[in-house]
């Protein structure tokens, strides 16, 4: 290492693709970042296959359900103890899939 280069400035292949460090760990935080984009899941075996979101068994349902009650996205975050993009999340796909969600929330009211 040079006098002039700090710890931070040192490159060295990581096990990545041979990628930098610093090239790693920028992609690693991009991926990160479009976690939003998986934020979403549908498993038969959990919550009767609604889509729910990822890693939880918050449905979409019951997140629009609430929203369309009047309340806000904070709210709902704090109530549920998860991030405010994740709600924004169930209710961008809720939107985009109206009739699932209307569906399941007129199941969900007969039983």
């Amino acid at each position: 290492m040079s006098e002039h280069a700090s710890q931070s400035e040192v490159r060295f292949k990581s096990s990545v693709k041979g990628w930098t460090r610093t090239e790693s760990r920028s992609a690693f935080r991009t991926i990160a970042l479009d976690r939003r984009f998986f934020a979403i899941q549908k498993s038969s075996h959990i919550c009767g296959g609604e889509p729910r979101l990822a890693g939880t068994r918050i449905t979409v349902r019951t997140l629009d359900v609430l929203s369309r009650q009047g309340e806000a996205v904070d709210q709902l975050a704090t109530a549920f103890q998860i991030e405010p993009w994740q709600v924004e999340a169930a209710l961008k796909y809720a939107a985009r899939h109206r009739e699932e969600i209307d569906e399941l929330i007129r199941q969900n009211e007969q039983a």
